[in-house]
């Protein structure tokens, strides 16, 4: 594993459908991040060939709602 992760956090991602990919650094599993307004993440809405449970539509956005994915942002920046 690339990221270390509260395990607590991981936990709470319970309909993650890619096994927590994510965290061995592999950067295609992970939706690219377009802006950040406090705890809300919104994601690039041309990642479509992402299939994330985590994901929704939000106007013509999607917002990122996955504790893991959050978490990877908080601490690595990506």
């Amino acid at each position: 594993m690339k990221y270390k992760i509260n395990e607590h956090i991981i936990n709470c991602t319970i309909e993650c459908n890619s096994n927590f990919s994510c965290l061995s650094g592999g950067r295609n599993c992970l939706c690219e991040i377009a802006d950040r307004f406090g705890e809300i993440i919104f994601v690039n809405h041309d990642d479509s060939k992402i299939i994330c449970n985590y994901r929704m539509s939000f106007g013509y956005s999607s917002v990122c709602h996955c504790p893991t994915r959050k978490e990877i942002h908080n601490h690595y920046k990506i």
